[in-house]
């Protein structure tokens, strides 16, 4: 889909392949998806020759995003980093996987 973004506001993230970025924190609790099936969409994702960039706003999401990632090759936790950054990485991802709404919307 198209948004009208304009990605070129951005300066692409220095991220070798085409990546899907996974927006998995949420401040409700039932809208949050278990971390097992994170990392089994992850590891289809690197599967299919891409990489999986998981950003964090606090520690659980932080903690999460490193059990998400444990032990599977290309899968990377991004640092911790302001909504201009991250929307960098937003407007360059090839898709987007999210639970809330907030940054999805981004």
């Amino acid at each position: 889909f198209s948004y009208g973004v304009d990605r070129h506001r951005w300066q692409a993230p220095d991220i070798e392949a085409s990546y899907w970025l996974f927006l998995h924190g949420t401040t409700w609790v039932t809208k949050l998806w278990p971390e097992d099936y994170w990392r089994q969409l992850a590891m289809d994702v690197v599967a299919s020759g891409r990489q999986v960039v998981l950003p964090w706003g606090n520690e659980e999401e932080h903690q999460r995003a490193m059990a998400i990632a444990d032990g599977v090759e290309g899968v990377s936790v991004l640092p911790r980093m302001g909504l201009d950054s991250l929307t960098a990485y937003l407007a360059h991802a090839e898709a987007i996987v999210g639970v809330d709404t907030g940054l999805s919307h981004v």
